[in-house]
């Protein structure tokens, strides 16, 4: 799972999707919206990840530049926020 950071506030679920897709297959795209800003990306494949960390980290995604990396272990009892 991956968490970006540096999105525009008002970036949808579908254009991280279309962002991303094309690196691998999706598992799960969350967008926060309160506070805005951020996202979890995850792939199925890890390779996938680390790929797109190494090639996106400090891009520039669909108006602002975002970083990009591995998020850490979540110590809820849900996957996503």
């Amino acid at each position: 799972k991956l968490y970006v950071c540096g999105l525009l506030p008002t970036i949808l679920r579908e254009e991280l999707i279309r962002e991303f897709g094309p690196y691998g297959k999706l598992q799960e795209v969350w967008v926060a919206k309160k506070p805005p800003g951020f996202a979890f990306v995850e792939f199925v494949n890890a390779r996938d990840a680390e790929r797109v960390v190494h090639e996106l980290d400090g891009a520039k995604i669909l108006g602002s530049k975002v970083r990009i990396e591995f998020a850490k272990a979540n110590k809820g009892p849900d996957e996503y926020p």
